[in-house]
């Protein structure tokens, strides 16, 4: 090899792909282009990785911002109170319409056992002591008085359970429901109402006409009263 012939690799120039000859760049990169993808500063994303930090979200890739489940309350209107609540004037109404049924009821059954029992009772005129008949009357008021409680449980227990409405509720158009779901009470609440009822009623007298007002003290603007509250229930319009 004569003096001044340049030297064959690995002596002299590198092979194609290596680095360039002393004094030479390389080609430059277009502008905002990146190398190509798997090398060593920039590896492919492992299979189902999230993006990288600050990346972008894909084409029709939803924002992350929180969503709200359900639909917004009006404005002003308390959160979680449905926009149909019965009014405390048809509860009211209703409330007049079933005193009147009950006593009606109530009322023209012991005429006719009483009243019908009394008229067999003879009494000595002397010392108006009953000599006859007092083991009539008294069976005929315990008769009376089954059938008035049997009358008022048919009446506000299983009516309550099984159509959400009393005959009063029915003509003034509103009903109960559970106030998880809107659905008739059922068995269970629509008993634990009656018995909060009755235990009021007890108390003074006047208890369950408190029971029946209690939705005026409700400061949470679901007009529940203690027996609603008692059976998770709610009372609302039907019309």
């Amino acid at each position: 090899m004569s003096e001044g012939t340049p030297l064959p690799p690995p002596y002299g120039g590198g092979p194609p792909g290596g680095q360039p000859p002393y004094g030479q760049q390389p080609p430059a990169q277009p502008y905002g282009s990146l190398p190509p993808s798997g090398g060593p500063y920039n590896p492919p994303p492992a299979y189902g990785a999230p993006p990288a930090y600050g990346a972008p979200p894909g084409y029709g890739t939803p924002a992350p911002y929180p969503q709200s489940y359900g639909a917004a309350p009006p404005y002003g209107a308390p959160v979680g109170v449905p926009a149909n609540l019965a009014s405390m004037g048809k509860r009211f109404g209703a409330r007049v319409i079933d005193y009147f049924i009950t006593i009606v009821v109530v009322s023209g059954l012991g005429f006719a056992l009483v009243g019908g029992a009394v008229t067999t009772v003879q009494t000595d005129p002397t010392t108006g002591q009953v000599t006859s008949g007092g083991g009539t009357l008294i069976g005929a008021v315990t008769v009376w008085g089954v059938i008035a409680f049997a009358f008022g449980v048919l009446y506000e227990f299983v009516m309550i359970a099984i159509k959400g409405a009393t005959l009063g509720k029915m003509a003034v158009g509103i009903k109960v429901v559970r106030e998880a779901d809107g659905q008739l009470p059922g068995w269970g609440p629509s008993g634990v109402r009656y018995v909060i009822q009755v235990a009021g009623s007890f108390v003074c007298g006047i208890g369950l006409y408190v029971v029946w007002l209690s939705p005026f003290f409700d400061n949470t603007g679901r007009r529940q009263g203690w027996h609603d509250k008692a059976a998770h229930t709610l009372v609302v319009n039907t019309r």
